[in-house]
């Protein structure tokens, strides 16, 4: 997405796996504060496959649902923003980690996933998708 040679991004294999198959990727563990978590997807001719975005609490091992896409874009990285605050948060808990998963839907298309970042604050604003 940076238009560089350089780098990488995480791409699930959907013709070698099974429906229903998951994916996860997990941040490292963060203290409970206003955060915003950004990342760039791209989902193209992907019939049924499912982006989700988890907070997750690591004492309960709880997953609160906080973003999901089933939508087809095209063949172009969409930015993502997501302003997390501490009420979206598992009350009594005061620290938490962010959950990436894909949900293989059928066997064709791509869905991958790069550039994730957290940061302290409030997100700025949305971008729309852009294409590459």
């Amino acid at each position: 997405t940076t238009n560089s040679r350089g780098g990488f991004y995480l791409w699930m294999d959907r013709g070698q796996t099974t429906k229903g198959r998951k994916a996860r990727i997990e941040s490292e563990l963060m203290l409970v504060d206003i955060r915003c978590i950004s990342f760039w997807y791209y989902m193209n001719n992907t019939v049924d496959a499912q982006l989700n975005v988890y907070i997750r609490d690591p004492r309960s091992d709880t997953y609160s649902l906080i973003w999901s896409n089933d939508q087809i874009h095209g063949s172009f990285w969409v930015l993502k923003e997501i302003t997390v605050r501490p009420n979206m948060t598992v009350y009594g808990t005061n620290r938490f980690t962010i959950v990436y998963e894909a949900v293989v839907g059928s066997k064709t298309g791509d869905l991958a996933i790069d550039d994730l970042t957290t940061r302290s604050g409030n997100c700025l604003s949305t971008t729309p998708p852009q294409n590459m």
